[in-house]
């Protein structure tokens, strides 16, 4: 029994040796190559998946190595992990820094993206919605029977719609160059997503000729995710009845060739984003296609 209990004992104090190890290159080595930073989060999240939680703990720790902001979602998975490993000081650490992640949020910019968001939503309701759809269906069908009277309404919500889009973008790009992009670091989670969603909504920017220095620098300093920085590069393409670049919105996937898809995994992969058949689940069904993200 005591030895037992030497034993135990000596596989923590090993553990914690290995692990402040690494802690110490998380300072060692250079930072802020997030491309890096997200394919090994994604990496340690397939390991946890299948309970290798030590290795996945190494990933983690890894991963911070090659990054100057840590979200909060992984700080908490490895915090999870720590605990699991009976790592007291990494437990405490990662608990440290999650206490001190939002101590500089721009209270400010959180309230006007607030609003613009607020805004970006009141149109994005069933009443909007089926007046768009109708509105579409009138424009791109010269057989169809439309009633003028309904016709009208849809093309009054439909331009109401167009133009609070407009000034929301505008009113965000403007706070942009006021304040820099409205990451997680600088707004927090919630607020960053809402910001996220407007930029998504942009659809008037059909080449990404406007955002897409705002979103390549964003991706270069871990200021958006690989995946939402994707997911607007992907559905621009698709707007402007182009094929997809990432497939993070898979329309055609299944039409590509084996080589296409390795120059897509290829394309992916240089954004942070593991292969299509590791971050990803298409179901394909009879009208549309479902995906299911491996987070």
């Amino acid at each position: 029994m005591v030895w037992m209990i030497y034993i135990e004992n000596m596989r923590k104090k090993i553990l914690l040796l290995v692990f402040s190890f690494l802690v110490v290159l998380v300072h060692a080595q250079e930072s802020n190559n997030y491309p890096k930073y997200f394919l090994l989060i994604e990496d340690a999240n397939q390991l946890i998946k299948s309970k290798n939680y030590k290795t996945a703990l190494e990933k983690y720790l890894e991963a911070f190595r090659y990054a100057n902001y840590i979200p909060e979602k992984d700080l908490k998975q490895a915090k999870v992990l720590a605990k699991k490993m009976d790592i007291d000081s990494l437990t405490v650490k990662f608990k440290t820094q999650l206490s001190n992640l939002y101590k500089n949020i721009d209270t400010d910019y959180q309230r006007d993206i607030n609003i613009i968001y607020k805004k970006d939503q009141e149109v994005r309701t069933n009443k909007y919605m089926k007046a768009l759809a109708y509105y579409r269906l009138c424009n791109s069908d010269s057989n169809y029977v439309r009633n003028e009277k309904k016709y009208t309404r849809a093309q009054l919500k439909s331009q109401i719609w167009r133009d609070i889009d407009s000034t929301n973008i505008h009113t965000l790009l403007k706070m942009m160059d006021n304040n820099g992009f409205p990451s997680e670091e600088k707004v927090g989670v919630s607020c960053a997503n809402k910001a996220f969603i407007i930029l998504l909504h942009y659809d008037y920017d059909k080449e990404n000729v406007i955002l897409k220095p705002y979103l390549d620098n964003a991706l270069s300093n871990g200021h958006i995710t690989p995946r939402n920085y994707a997911q607007i590069i992907d559905r621009r393409k698709i707007n402007n009845g182009e094929k997809p670049v990432y497939y993070v919105i898979p329309l055609g996937y299944f039409d590509l060739s084996v080589e296409q898809k390795k120059i897509v995994d290829e394309l992916r992969f240089k954004i942070g984003l593991l292969p299509i058949n590791k971050s990803q689940k298409i179901v394909k069904k009879k009208h549309s296609i479902r995906v299911i993200y491996n987070d």
